[in-house]
């Protein structure tokens, strides 16, 4: 099984700003993702007017900033509101989940995340809401820590992180195969 976690990069940042984030994804949070069934795991950041082929175990999230009352939100073009994220600045990403054939939408907020290991914890945090399937909250997994509600700012993921991921992958959801107009 190959697992792909695709990044639409929204926000203007550099060539060099997307390299950097899809080698720390790929080094330090997908890595360890590989063995047991999983063939490969790796990470690619694409520009926001790219159309991706997703394979049927990827994640697609979405980085971009987040502004008043939402405004950046990749929820608010497909008739959410990120009401969590609105006022409350402790919130780096959030994920709304799909059903059936409509895809959910996993966002991380660029302008507020201090590091890019930051930026990165997030982005895996909300591959993980989105691929998550199991018993009671992705948040309340015995010993996560990325993973977990209260630790957003997470630099690694630990091994229960990589676990409870590992074991989300063969979860097959609906993808957006490019940013919603």
């Amino acid at each position: 099984m190959n697992f792909t976690l695709w990044v639409f990069e929204l926000c203007g940042i550099t060539d060099v700003k997307r390299l950097e984030i899809a080698n720390l994804l790929n080094t330090q949070f997908l890595t360890p993702l590989v063995g047991g069934g999983i063939s490969s795991a790796r990470a690619r950041v694409v520009a926001g007017d790219a159309t991706i082929t997703p394979g049927r175990f990827d994640a697609v999230v979405f980085l971009t900033n987040i502004g008043f009352q939402g405004s950046g939100s990749i929820m608010k073009r497909v008739g959410e509101r990120p009401e969590e994220a609105i006022g409350n600045e402790n919130v780096k990403g959030l994920t709304i989940k799909g059903s059936g054939a409509t895809a959910g939408v996993a966002e991380a907020y660029w302008n507020r995340c201090e590091l890019l290991t930051h930026v990165c914890a997030t982005i895996f945090h909300e591959a993980g809401h989105l691929k998550f399937k199991g018993k009671g909250s992705m948040h309340d997994q015995p010993g996560v820590y990325v993973l977990a509600s209260h630790t957003r700012n997470g630099s690694t993921p630990n091994d229960a992180d990589i676990k409870v991921f590992k074991a989300a992958i063969p979860h097959v959801v609906a993808l957006r195969t490019r940013v919603p107009a």
